[in-house]
């Protein structure tokens, strides 16, 4: 799974930032330098977190295509951060399940616990619900920063993002910003380099005696 996802992130990718940056003079003056370019814009969101063309010089779409990429991360077990390749796999997986009516998840030739889809959809759930919190009250703090004018939103969403992810990019709008919405970044990168999942199974009531299971009841979806 991780070397099939990242395969098609990093391919994807590249090609996606190509065909929006191709006009583009920060990405380079031929077709392979533009290449290596997107290529390197589409990787370090989601490993090391460098940039060698300005932000600034980004299209709103390859901006926005960053942010998607340092939602997703990298793999687990190492020390990128986002919601990781495997757990956005497991969710994309679990839709299509839904979608063609089966109850498992499977992926290839295997079986998915069921378990595991509950743990991928609380931990993007997560991440989500924290990154429109933090981006709501950065914006409604910063209302009156001359800074933030034309694309303030997607300027907030990519700083927590990338906070919230450890990946390190800016597009220059953290050191405008007031002590309190500093200090929700700072937050964020705690809470993203500690991991959501294990700060909620830290504070996880322990229940020895066995749970009583409530009456079934359905709701209407969608």
């Amino acid at each position: 799974i991780v070397f099939i996802v990242s395969a098609i992130l990093t391919v994807g990718g590249t090609l996606l930032v190509l065909l929006f940056e191709y006009s583009n003079p920060a990405f380079g003056d031929g077709f392979f330098e533009k290449l290596l370019s997107a290529f390197f814009a589409s990787v370090t969101p989601r490993t090391a977190g460098f940039n060698t063309v300005p932000f600034s010089k980004y299209s709103e779409s390859s901006s926005f295509l960053t942010v998607i990429l340092m939602f997703i991360g990298g793999s687990s077990g190492s020390t990128a951060g986002g919601v990781k390749i495997t757990t956005f796999t497991i969710v994309v997986m679990g839709m299509f399940s839904v979608f063609r009516g089966k109850k498992d998840v499977e992926v290839g030739k295997r079986r998915v616990h069921s378990a595991l889809l509950h743990q991928a959809l609380a931990i993007c759930t997560a991440y989500l619900f924290i990154i429109v919190i933090a981006t709501l009250a950065i914006c409604g703090i910063e209302e009156h920063n001359h800074v933030l004018q034309d694309g303030a939103l997607l300027t907030v969403l990519f700083e927590v993002v990338s906070a919230l992810g450890s990946v390190g990019l800016s597009m220059s709008l953290t050191p405008t910003l007031t002590i309190a919405s500093k200090i929700i970044l700072i937050l964020l990168m705690y809470l993203g380099r500690v991991g959501v999942l294990t700060l909620a199974f830290a504070f996880r009531e322990n229940k020895n005696a066995q749970e009583i299971k409530k009456p079934v009841d359905n709701l209407l979806i969608g």
